[in-house]
């Protein structure tokens, strides 16, 4: 590698192919030359070494796939090597955000504010507690995110 008079760094453009051809990543070959990943990509695309957009593209039914599955977006995100944020988007473009099934999520506080009421009638937070299988302080703070007065 060497410097040019703008002292911008020159790089190898046949080694940063070849690694390409061995199959490393441009995050790869950017890390071991030490250069931006804008740079391989340029460098890449300049001979038309890149992914091609068919290459790029997700398989956005494989995403939702997933996502119906249970997976989370960090969890496909890695099965399908690409960025979470990738994935986060197309969840969030099919309206799929969140948790807005009828199936509350694992662990998930699912008692109403009306049966948490009934239960204070006859029971101490601690009964409660060991009830719903949730901590003390849960409780006091579904009390408190209820507007529940004791």
């Amino acid at each position: 590698m060497e410097v040019n008079k703008k002292k911008y760094a020159v790089y190898d453009d046949e080694l940063i192919k070849k690694m390409h051809d061995e199959g490393k990543t441009n995050i790869q070959i950017c890390k071991e030359l030490g250069c931006a990943k804008s740079t391989v990509t340029y460098i890449l695309n300049k001979y038309g070494v890149g992914k091609s957009m068919k290459e790029i593209m997700v398989d956005r039914d494989e995403v939702l796939r997933l996502h119906s599955e249970g997976y989370s977006t960090i969890e496909i995100s890695k099965i399908l090597g690409r960025n979470d944020s990738t994935i986060f988007n197309i969840i969030k473009d099919s309206g799929l955000v969140g948790n807005k099934s009828k199936t509350p999520r694992p662990g998930s506080f699912t008692t109403t504010k009306e049966e948490l009421e009934e239960m204070l009638k006859t029971m101490s937070i601690p009964e409660i507690s060991k009830t719903l299988q949730k901590s003390v302080q849960c409780i006091y703070g579904k009390i408190k995110t209820f507007g529940i007065v004791r």
